[in-house]
């Protein structure tokens, strides 16, 4: 088996790519692959540099967004376009492997899906959202500009090719979840090459603030410059780079500052070993290399409001500090609040660094995050043919505990064996819903409940589809819970489950099929369902696409975007999923409803007016082949 890292990494630089990279590759070759590493950077290879696979770099040299000079004047950016016009020269280098590793989402990873879908290629893909290229949309700027171009452009086969996704931080992965990408695919594994135990804790007498990362303006330059001026603790400046050059020059009379230039790996861990707070300035960072080794020698963290510090935050809250808009003042209230624990808790300082280096470990040790890669590497989501039950509630208080006891009942009676989970998202009840779910869960029924409480009213289309994506199944049954959807054709949802079908529709207008509610609201339903056919001319071979009671594959559902207040979740996902799917309509019977009122709205004339906006939000949306965010 043949797999191919392809990216940005240029080996000779030795920083958060090189290493992820890097450690992709012998995770590979421990499975078994022959690994080739693509880099797109025209750099001459150094001698020093030994690796136990294939490492070809300058591979792009035809493309002009490769080009030396181009990638400088661009900081980098331009890497991410490679492919956007030369793709056949550069296929031509990369075809023929099992697996492809992509480290970016970008022109080249865009280009190649494209191609193994026209030409029903289907190798292993791994897309892996490394470094700064991704986190720029995590600025409110970039994203108006770039947000469009990733989500018709970048990610438009990404659905189709089913791929793995593995993600460095929240950030990344409430972005594909946005994109409708199911939840099975994405892998939270954020990268991290760092062997704790070559990092060492030491007493030191003094208090010592470390910078060690790239100087350039999106790394916090100006930053560092302005707490050099105003520090009065001692600050350690590891590295080289012409932008340091500029800064040894101008502040060499400092004494508390020390430019330590460019220093060996045996330098720079004892450096963290005798140190006390690493800063990271950067303003966009997936998650930083110097930050966890800084973590790793037991160090304190201080650095902006970015994605990936806010991340390792979440795990490791009192080892961490975000500073907003890059205020000096607080920087430097921070800095002095550590060196206080320093000095009034001298004894038990190297326990907190101890605690700080321990709590790290167990998020970002080389072995613990290499274990995580494997398993995303070779899980293969074995499809499971049992069905999970997702309803939306809202003030069902009188509803609620007669259908969960009515599903009760009816799987015991027919022994239905694959039904195992019910998913209620609740959208702010009132009346003592959740505490009746609460209660019935207490009895132990023969299936999981799951309960997703939400604080305010959002619609069915995005409670179902919030439902759809926390659901452990791969199919789903969506009906509602305020008992107008009998229980009892579930078991004929069951029955015809195992014929293949996509999406098996319950539906009022076929044989068998019946709608108890009154003329009135019966001739909206049937207009509403004219108007469908007119719209979306697909449909018209389906009697009831309006329906509210249904059996669909998760990832149908799933992967659509959830709009708020929207009431139609068969038609949205009969649109967005109409191309090659198998669905059938089973006669079902839609009864009144007993007890509260309709989670709509109130009045035919005000749900005419909601139907028809969600009709035209679908057409438009259906007209640009996409689901905007």
């Amino acid at each position: 088996m043949k797999a191919a890292i392809i990216g940005s990494a240029a080996l000779e630089y030795n920083g958060g790519a090189e290493r992820s990279a890097t450690q992709i590759a012998y995770i590979l070759k421990s499975l078994g692959y022959d690994v080739t590493l693509f880099s797109p950077e025209p750099f001459e290879i150094k001698e020093n540099i030994k690796v136990d696979f294939s490492y070809i770099n300058n591979v792009f040299n035809g493309d002009i967004f490769a080009n030396k000079f181009i990638n400088k004047i661009s900081n980098g950016v331009s890497i991410g376009f490679v492919g956007l016009f030369s793709f056949k020269n550069i296929y031509e280098k990369i075809k023929g492997y099992d697996l492809y590793y992509f480290m970016n989402p970008n022109f080249l990873f865009y280009k190649s899906l494209k191609y193994f879908h026209k030409n029903n290629v289907k190798p292993e893909i791994i897309l892996g959202n490394h470094g700064t290229y991704f986190e720029i949309l995590n600025k409110k700027f970039y994203k108006k500009i770039f947000s469009g171009i990733l989500t018709s452009i970048i990610f438009k086969y990404i659905k189709s090719n089913a791929i793995k996704i593995q993600v460095q931080n929240d950030f990344q992965e409430k972005f594909y979840e946005r994109l409708g990408i199911p939840d099975e695919l994405i892998y939270e594994v954020p990268q991290c090459n760092i062997d704790f135990n070559n990092y060492k804790i030491e007493n030191n007498n003094d208090f010592n603030v470390l910078f060690l990362n790239k100087l350039e303006q999106n790394k916090g330059l100006k930053c560092l410059e302005k707490l050099i001026k105003k520090s009065d603790f001692n600050i350690n400046i590891a590295g080289y780079s012409n932008k340091i050059d500029k800064l040894r020059n101008k502040y060499r009379d400092y004494n508390n500052v020390k430019f330590l230039g460019y220093i060996s790996e045996e330098e720079k861990y004892k450096i963290l070993s005798k140190s006390d707070v690493v800063l990271n300035l950067s303003k966009y960072e997936s998650l930083s290399v110097s930050s966890i080794e800084g973590l790793a020698s037991g160090l304190y963290l201080i650095g902006p409001n970015i994605s990936g510090l806010n991340y390792i935050k979440k795990d490791l809250p009192d080892s961490v500090s975000i500073i907003k808009n890059h205020n000096i003042n607080k920087y430097i209230k921070e800095i002095h609040r550590i060196r206080s624990i320093k000095n009034d808790n001298t004894e038990d300082y190297p326990k907190f660094r101890e605690n700080i280096k321990y709590e790290a470990y167990r998020f970002f040790d080389r072995n613990i995050i290499t274990n995580s890669l494997k398993k995303m590497i070779t899980c293969n989501k074995i499809k499971n043919n049992n069905i999970s039950i997702v309803t939306a509630s809202l003030n069902e208080y009188d509803n609620i505990s007669t259908w969960l006891k009515q599903i009760q009942d009816l799987i015991i009676q027919k022994d239905i064996k694959n039904i195992d989970e019910v998913v209620i998202v609740d959208d702010g009840s009132k009346d003592g819903t959740i505490e009746k779910v609460e209660e019935f869960e207490k009895n132990n029924p023969p299936f999981d409940i799951k309960l997703i409480k939400r604080n305010k009213k959002m619609g069915t289309v995005n409670a179902q589809i919030t439902g759809a994506r926390n659901a452990k199944n791969d199919y789903l049954i969506i009906l509602d819970c305020d008992l107008q959807h009998p229980v009892k054709f579930i078991y004929n949802f069951v029955q015809m489950f195992n014929n293949g079908f996509d999406i098996i529709i319950g539906s009022r207008y076929i044989n068998g099929g019946r709608n108890n509610w009154d003329a009135d609201r019966g001739v909206i339903s049937r207009v509403a369902t004219m108007i469908a056919h007119t719209f979306f001319p697909f449909t018209y071979n389906i009697k009831d696409p309006l329906s509210g009671y249904f059996l669909v594959k998760k990832e149908l559902i799933s992967n659509l975007y959830p709009y708020n207040f929207m009431y139609k979740p068969l038609l949205y996902t009969l649109i967005f999923n109409n191309k090659n799917k198998k669905y059938i309509e089973i006669p079902i019977e839609m009864m009144n409803r007993v007890n509260g009122t309709s989670k709509i709205v109130t009045g035919y004339s005000r749900t005419i007016l909601f139907y028809f906006r969600e009709i035209l939000i679908y057409w438009r949306d259906n007209l640009k082949l996409k689901i905007k965010f």
